[in-house]
């Protein structure tokens, strides 16, 4: 009896970890002050929703550069892609691993153009 409670609690346990994380696709439109603004849902003729999340001290930003290939980048790095975009919504497409409303990973793609890295 024992045994099956112990063990029901650690499959419990273990799926809510999972529930914790959420991964957040959209576009990223401003980083300043540990926050992170990102614009979600945007479909044509829908401005989408804004949401913002706080930026966790340890949080990982990668740029794509291919298919698998990804290498490390900065919060720097990413305002210089928003700057740089000319859409009319400035930003740019990023995936954001969200945990406890934390940010803890950024992966994005910039186009790269003249003098923009």
């Amino acid at each position: 009896m024992l045994r099956k409670f112990v063990g029901a609690t650690a499959v419990l346990l273990l799926a809510s970890s999972f529930a914790l994380a959420e991964t957040v696709q959209g576009l990223v439109t401003k980083i300043e002050d540990n926050k992170v603004t990102v614009l979600v849902g945007r479909k044509k003729g829908d401005p989408g929703k804004e949401m913002t999340y706080d930026l966790a001290k340890d949080a990982k930003i990668f740029r794509l550069k291919g298919k698998d290939d990804k290498e490390d980048a900065k919060a720097g790095d990413i305002t210089k892609a928003i700057e740089a975009s000319t859409a009319k919504t400035k930003g740019v497409i990023a995936t954001l691993e969200v945990s406890d409303g934390k940010v803890t990973e950024i992966r994005f793609r910039s186009l790269r153009k003249k003098g923009v890295e």
